[in-house]
């Protein structure tokens, strides 16, 4: 690289779809100080158009390699190529699924700086654990965490000497969030009585989310609160099932499956409780998100969930998989108004402070800075 050069950054992702992990990205490539960085994406399989379409915005060109179904080695050379090609001087790879093939890659493409980015502890193959061990410990630079939790596990199972490992937790765009204000509209929208309290989720339809367990606990928190409903937002591989469960627990009526939408602010500010179920997790952006909004929460405690609410400071924290827990904090947040706004109030002084995108980004600078130094 040319001194004085800006340093060309390739983000590689195994997919763009409308995750937190994918928000994570673009809100980083968002706010790149594009006078010493000229950043581009890979994506290893088709993003979503509407995330597509973002990158545009941005003006960040973006090239799709489809690995297809499976492990695919050939990907690596590919991958390679375009990296010679771009003139890529660091990578940035986020979960090991897209690291697997980046971090070869930019070796075989001459780039001896890889850094990679763990969202997630939970390996979907787990029979290339040794692969995965050995690519984190001979060719990546650098690991970024976006929780304690998960800089454990890449020192512990992946055995990655911690000198290795930085700590970034996750930031949103805050300026997108405020407290909630008239939602009428949005309530005729979705078929909401004026002054039913309203619990929501928001997340992919999928079993780490957890959502069985907090349509299960909505029973018990609808005999409480007979004029309650549910809504979540996203969608998913088991969102049929869910409506079904729903509706064979005859509560079909009054929980609400909006589908993905592009209001999230818009929607959080018409919850009265925020609630993660999740079964694991890295730090999702979901809880930063309700945090920045002002919502009270409750959140199982796996993860980085407690870290990011303080164990309990801001948010109220439940077992996982466990429903009755989650009835009874949401139980309680509904039944203590003063406490559910003293939290909520908390939460989003907390968020505002301390969880923005461009103290997030300015971290990712400095480490790809000090990489590069080495």
């Amino acid at each position: 690289m040319d001194e004085g050069a800006k340093i060309r950054v390739m983000f590689v992702t195994p997919c763009f779809g409308y995750g937190g992990l994918e928000r994570v990205m673009l809100d980083i490539v968002a706010n790149l100080d594009r006078s010493r960085f000229t950043p581009s994406f890979c994506t290893l399989l088709a993003p979503d158009a509407e995330m597509f379409r973002k990158l545009e915005r941005l003006d960040i060109p973006c090239t799709v390699l489809d690995k297809g179904e499976g492990v695919s080695w050939s990907l690596v050379f590919r991958l390679a190529r375009l990296l010679r090609r771009k003139r890529i001087d660091l990578v940035n790879s986020h979960d090991i699924g897209a690291t697997l093939y980046a971090a070869p890659a930019a070796r075989l493409a001459g780039i001896d700086t890889v850094v990679h980015t763990d969202h997630s502890q939970i390996l979907t193959k787990k029979r290339l654990l040794p692969v995965y061990r050995w690519i984190m410990q001979h060719l990546v630079t650098s690991s970024v965490t976006v929780s304690l939790d998960l800089e454990e596990y890449i020192a512990s199972e992946m055995r990655v000497d911690r000198s290795r490992i930085e700590t970034i937790p996750n930031g949103i765009d805050v300026t997108r969030f405020s407290v909630a204000s008239d939602n009428s509209t949005l309530r005729k929208e979705l078929g909401i009585e004026e002054g039913s309290m309203v619990i929501g989720t928001v997340g992919r339809l999928t079993e780490q989310k957890g959502m069985v367990f907090l349509i299960d606990a909505f029973g018990e928190i609808s005999r409480r609160f007979p004029g309650a409903v549910l809504v979540i937002v996203g969608d998913g591989e088991l969102r049929t099932d869910l409506e079904d469960r729903s509706v064979s627990k005859g509560l079909g009526d009054r929980i609400i499956f909006t589908g993905v939408r592009d209001d999230i602010p818009r929607l959080l500010g018409l919850f009265d409780v925020f609630v993660l179920p999740s079964l694991w997790e890295g730090q999702p952006i979901t809880i930063m998100e309700a945090m920045a909004s002002g919502r009270s929460i409750v959140a199982t405690d796996v993860g980085g969930n407690s870290e990011i609410l303080r164990s309990g400071e801001f948010g109220l924290l439940v077992p996982a998989k466990d429903p009755g827990a989650l009835a009874g904090a949401v139980g309680r947040l509904l039944d203590d108004t003063t406490l559910a706004v003293k939290i909520g109030e908390k939460a989003r002084a907390h968020a505002v402070a301390e969880l923005n995108s461009t103290s997030m980004t300015r971290r990712y600078e400095d480490v790809f800075i000090s990489c590069l130094s080495v």
